[in-house]
């Protein structure tokens, strides 16, 4: 999944032969490979009249996919103002003209729509979905028309505020959700599932009154300029936060690229630039633009001195991806500068 800019993007067995828009457009698509990588399984658009992304994908143990991202596009007056009529949604909130919506797509393992649901004003960046088929979305939003959470905080606190919000398995209704974030902007990036409930959230922000709760980091520790990041846990479906905090240093911008449940850990991937960001048991000492990678207990606090290892790993791009395993995670990222390679195994060239 992703977004394009090409008329020309191979597609099979597509729900969206077309792109969107015909002039200049950037569309959304999901793409299903063969076993095998040599064939496709379905390949399709997932666009509007405007510019269209998919940010997020999962996958249920029957291989259906659920889609995240923002959708534009404007219809005639009466009519779902998003993606296209091949696609058939049933939105929670209509759009008005031209807004951006978050969107939660479901497609059949063989490409089939089963639901596109929009929640409201705003982008879907991540997403995950629990063994009955609920799907868990985490975004920003502003502006109308608001998602219709239901949750500990139901109205905006500022310019931009992440969203959290569980569709149910038919994509026609709200099972809970809330809004997170302070005066400033604030951005959701990253969802995981923990147990009994729980589900872990995780973004960067640039507000210095974002709400904190039991928090290891309770204040903004960047420059009014720059951005922290932050990882909250919640439960109930958004009826409260078992705790949310702050991770960042004084001098730069932390960005949440990953984040991973396992063993009773939840895991952050990131972005670090800056010299001090909180760590224990560093890999590297830092430098501008590093990966940084945060291991926290499911219990109480994102961060303690015996419940947390936080580790500068070395120059990353924004965007990386982790996976829970049976002892530990795995991440991925991007390169441009030095890692402290003699501990990894090391497959690039150059």
């Amino acid at each position: 999944m992703g977004r394009t800019n090409s008329t020309d993007f191979p597609v099979a067995n597509a729900l969206q032969s077309t792109a969107g828009e015909t002039t200049g457009p950037i569309d959304g698509f999901a793409t299903k490979l063969s076993s095998s990588g040599s064939s496709l399984v379905y390949s399709t658009y997932l666009g509007a009249s405007q510019s269209d992304t998919a940010y997020g994908i999962a996958v249920d143990a029957g291989g259906n996919a659920y889609i995240t991202g923002s959708f534009r596009g404007k219809r005639p007056e009466g009519e779902p103002q998003h993606l296209t009529k091949t696609l058939t949604p049933d939105p929670i909130s209509p759009l008005t003209g031209g807004y951006f919506g978050a969107a939660v797509i479901k497609l059949t393992s063989s490409g089939g729509l089963v639901y596109g649901t929009i929640l409201g004003s705003g982008v879907g960046i991540d997403i995950t979905v629990d063994n009955n088929g609920r799907a868990y979305v985490v975004g920003s939003t502003s502006g109308l028309p608001k998602i219709p959470v239901t949750g500990f905080q139901t109205a905006y606190a500022g310019e931009a505020d992440v969203f959290f919000a569980v569709l149910n398995s038919s994509g026609d209704q709200l099972d809970g959700g809330t809004f997170l974030g302070g005066a400033s902007n604030d951005y959701g990036e990253a969802i995981a599932l923990g147990v009994q409930g729980a589900v872990y959230i995780a973004g960067h922000t640039h507000s210095a009154d974002f709400p904190t709760s039991n928090a290891f980091q309770s204040e903004h520790n960047s420059a009014p300029d720059y951005t922290d990041a932050f990882v909250a846990k919640i439960v109930g479906d958004g009826a409260s936060s078992e705790y949310s905090t702050f991770l960042g240093g004084s001098s730069g911008n932390e960005f949440v690229g990953g984040l991973a449940y396992a063993n009773g850990q939840a895991y952050l991937a990131g972005t670090v630039d800056g010299f001090d960001f909180p760590t224990r048991n560093p890999l590297d000492t830092g430098g501008n633009l590093d990966d940084g990678l945060g291991r926290s207990s499911a219990m109480r606090r994102w961060q303690s001195p015996t419940r947390c290892r936080c580790r500068r790993i070395g120059a990353a791009a924004r965007r990386r991806c982790i996976t829970p395993m049976s002892r530990g995670i795995r991440a991925r990222g991007i390169s441009g500068l030095q890692w402290p390679i003699s501990q990894f195994r090391h497959l690039g060239r150059g």
